[in-house]
């Protein structure tokens, strides 16, 4: 096909009509780096909308045991958190149990420690509170290692507030959480 230098060419094979026009670049007319500079900038913009999708893909997959890099606050910039628990379908949807740990955590009661464990944080909150997946630990297998989590007490208490319609599953990212429990809330929930 030979450009038509007075518009747009006409496709062969093409209906007649608006969607058959296309211009038509002619490398001869010296546009070749505009067109380059966008080829770049489509790549780009692939490159990002990939990572993006990669890093969402897999905070979809929480299982017990990974343990993720997490988005901090000033006083606790590095904070990870260990899966202890995924439940599914639950009355306020999916609930991933963790353990927090890197913290800088002070109550109002006066407790302060650099753990707190189990926290009930809905799928979302928790997705927008992760980084990365930074490796799995094992099971815990003595009474001490599981006293330490104290999954079991922190799921009752879960459950129960859940059938009695209490706020006791977090809903906003994790930093936001800890500075809400900080100042007086027994729990986020919007």
């Amino acid at each position: 096909m030979v450009p038509n230098r007075s518009g747009p060419e006409r496709i062969r094979g093409c209906a007649e009509g608006p969607v058959a026009d296309f211009p038509v670049r002619d490398p001869a007319a010296g546009d070749n780096a505009s067109m380059t500079k966008t080829a770049y900038r489509l790549l780009a913009t692939l490159s990002v909308a990939l990572a993006i999708t990669t890093t969402t893909a897999a905070a979809e997959d929480f299982e017990a045991g990974q343990i993720w890099s997490a988005k901090g606050r000033a006083k606790d910039p590095d904070p990870q958190v260990l899966i202890l628990r995924v439940e599914t379908g639950t009355p306020v949807g999916d609930v991933v149990f963790v353990a927090a740990g890197g913290l800088k955590l002070c109550l109002p009661n006066g407790n302060c420690g650099d753990m707190f464990s189990p926290l009930a944080i809905t799928k979302e909150a928790l997705e927008k509170s992760v980084k990365a997946l930074m490796g799995r630990v094992g099971p815990p297998t003595t009474e001490e290692e599981r006293a330490r989590f104290q999954f079991e007490k922190g799921y009752e208490f879960w459950k129960d507030g859940v059938e009695k319609g209490a706020r006791v599953t977090i809903t906003v990212p994790l930093a936001e959480a800890l500075d809400e429990m900080e100042g007086g809330a027994k729990i986020q929930v919007k």
